[in-house]
């Protein structure tokens, strides 16, 4: 025999659908930390996360939010912007003997 689940069952939830919405976009913006948006609700980083996962998932089956195909966007002339991120070596500064202690000599027989 198959049991029917009930509609109201199960402890209420915390955060309402928009405050999911919110968070998730807020998330998705921000890329703030699970905990701190939880420290803000006053919920756990878990229901934070499951409400995240939730209101993806909404956004990812509507179709206003779908990506342009890989044919339409290899009709769309790019424009770059190169950034220079390479790195520079900076010399340190030369230890004397004032700054060195009996600590850092090395011992040798």
């Amino acid at each position: 025999m198959r049991k029917e689940k009930k509609v109201n069952g199960g402890r209420p939830n915390k955060l309402s659908n928009s405050d999911k919405l919110f968070i998730a976009l807020s998330y998705l913006r921000e890329y703030r930390p699970l905990q701190m948006i939880a420290f803000d609700y006053g919920v756990s980083e878990t229901t934070i996360g499951r409400a995240i996962k939730e209101a993806e998932g909404i956004i990812v089956k509507n179709p206003e939010f779908r990506l342009p195909g890989k044919k339409a966007l290899q009709n769309i002339t790019h424009e770059f912007i190169v950034v220079n991120a390479t790195e520079i070596s900076i010399d340190r500064p030369k230890k004397n003997k004032t700054s060195t202690t009996q600590k850092n000599k090395k011992i040798t027989l």
